[in-house]
C-alpha cells in the first residue's frame, strides 16, 4: 500500500489506484496514522483532477467522463496535514471485460469475454470464489470479489458476488508488512491456510510465508477452516525497490508497469545489470554498494534503486522514514564501522551520525554499509516541504 506524508501524517488508501468504466463505482477507504498510531476523527477534503473525470462521496468514487485523472486525498488532525494522491483510469464503456457484474449461485457458470485486446492471465481474487480458464468462471464459495484479465492492452476486471454464507474474518499476522526483493516474511496463521497473492506477480505465496519478488504493493490473502467453518484474512504488503545480494548471486525482476524495454546504469561496485524480454537481471560480483537507474521511454520516466552486495542485510533504523524539510533523523548503526550515503545527494546531508532533510520533496534512501561491505542497511526516505 502506498504511503504519503505531509509533517507527520500517514495517508493510506485501498484501493492504491481506481481503473473503472464510466458510470461505475467503488470505495475507498483512507486510514490515517502518526508516528505513535492509528488516529481517528480526522477532518478529510478530496479533490477530483480534472473534475469530469468523477465525483468523490460518502468514502465511494464514481466514474465520471474517460480518461487519466487523480483523486487527491487530504488528511487535517489538529495541526497536522497528510497528503494523498491516488491515480485514476476512467474508461469508455465500451472497453474491459463483459458482464462487468454478475451475481451468481455456487456451482453455477459464467462465459466473460473481452471486448479489446488479446487475453493472456484471467484470475479471480480472492482465489477461493471459484476458478476460471479461457473465461469460463465456475463458481465455489460464497463471497466478493473481482475476475481479472491480463491482455496485451492492459488489464481488465468485472465484480462478482456469490451468494449464499459468506466466510467469517479472520486475522493475519504480521497485517502489514515491508519488504525487500528477495526477502520473505512468515505469517501466523494455520498450517492448513491457503495463502494467494495479489497482484501474483509481486511474489510466491506458500507454506505460510511470502517470497517477496518485485517492488510494488499488494495484498496477501489467506484461508483456513476453522471450527468448521471458513475463515479468510488478509495482509497488506509493500516491497521497496532496493536490492541486497550476497557476493555471487543473482536476481531477475520484471520491469515496473507495463514497460518491455529500458535502459540499465550501474553507479557503483559489485553488480553487473543488464535488461531483457521486459527483465531486469542483476549478478552481484564482488562486495559493494551503488545505485541502479532504470530509465524508460527517452529517459523521461527513471527509477533509481539503491543495492548492496554483501554477506549480510542489516537494520538501521526504520525501513521508512516520513520527513519535512530540515528535520533530521538518526540511522541505527548495529556496530561500529558504519558509514552512511545519501541518494540522491540533494536530498539531504549526514552530519556526523545524523541525516538532515535538504530541499527536496519526494523519495530518497539512506545506504549504511559497514567497512569492506561485510554487511549493510537500508532507509527508505519521504520527504515532504514544511
Amino acid at each position: 500500500m502506498i504511503e504519503a506524508l505531509l509533517g507527520f501524517i500517514l495517508v493510506q488508501t485501498n484501493p492504491t489506484e481506481l481503473e473503472l468504466e464510466s458510470g461505475q463505482s467503488e470505495q475507498i477507504e483512507v486510514v490515517a496514522a502518526t508516528m505513535t498510531g492509528r488516529i481517528e476523527g480526522f477532518e478529510l477534503i478530496t479533490r477530483v483532477i480534472p473534475e469530469e473525470r468523477g465525483y468523490f462521496s460518502g468514502g465511494i468514487f464514481v466514474a465520471g467522463e474517460p480518461g487519466l485523472g487523480i483523486i487527491i486525498f487530504e488528511v487535517r488532525y489538529k495541526d497536522q496535514v497528510g497528503i494523498k494522491a491516488v491515480p485514476v483510469r476512467v474508461k469508455d464503456v465500451q472497453e474491459g471485460l463483459s458482464p462487468k457484474e454478475a451475481v451468481l449461485s455456487v456451482g453455477d457458470t459464467l462465459i466473460f469475454s473481452v471486448k479489446q485486446g488479446t487475453p493472456e492471465v484471467w484470475r479471480v481474487m480472492p482465489p477461493w470464489l471459484g476458478t476460471i480458464e479461457d473465461g469460463v468462471f465456475v463458481a465455489e464459495n460464497p463471497g466478493r470479489g473481482v475476475v481479472t484479465l491480463k491482455t496485451d492492452a492492459g488489464f481488465h476486471k468485472a465484480k462478482i458476488v456469490i451468494e449464499g454464507p459468506e466466510s467469517e474474518p479472520g486475522v493475519l499476522q504480521p497485517s502489514e508488512v515491508v519488504l525487500f526483493p528477495g526477502e520473505r516474511v512468515s505469517f501466523a496463521v494455520s498450517s492448513s491456510a491457503v495463502l494467494s497473492v495479489d497482484p501474483p506477480d509481486l511474489g510466491k505465496a506458500e507454506k505460510g510465508r511470502f517470497i517477496a519478488r518485485r517492488p510494488g504493493n499488494g495484498l496477501i490473502w489467506a484461508t483456513w477452516e476453522e471450527g468448521g467453518k471458513r475463515k479468510t484474512a488478509k495482509s497488506f504488503v509493500r516491497v521497496l525497490p532496493a536490492i541486497f545480494l550476497k557476493p555471487g548471486e543473482s536476481m531477475e525482476l520484471p520491469l515496473p508497469g507495463k514497460a518491455k524495454r529500458a535502459t540499465v546504469e550501474v553507479s557503483g561496485r559489485g553488480l553487473t545489470a543488464e535488461v531483457a524480454s521486459g527483465t531486469l537481471i542483476l549478478s552481484a560480483t564482488e562486495k559493494g554498494y551503488g545505485t541502479i537507474t532504470l530509465r524508460r521511454g527517452e529517459g523521461k520516466n527513471r527509477r533509481v534503486m539503491p543495492y548492496i552486495v554483501a554477506e549480510k542485510l542489516v537494520s538501521i533504523g526504520p525501513r521508512e522514514v516520513s520527513l519535512s524539510v530540515g528535520m533530521d533523523f538518526k540511522p541505527q548503526a548495529p556496530e561500529k564501522g558504519f558509514t552512511f550515503t545519501v541518494v540522491p545527494p540533494e536530498a539531504g546531508w549526514m552530519e556526523g551520525d545524523v541525516f538532515r532533510a535538504g530541499d527536496w520533496r519526494g523519495e530518497a534512501w539512506l545506504i549504511g554499509v559497514k567497512a569492506n561491505c561485510e554487511s549493510g542497511g537500508f532507509v527508505h526516505l519521504i520527504i515532504a516541504p514544511k
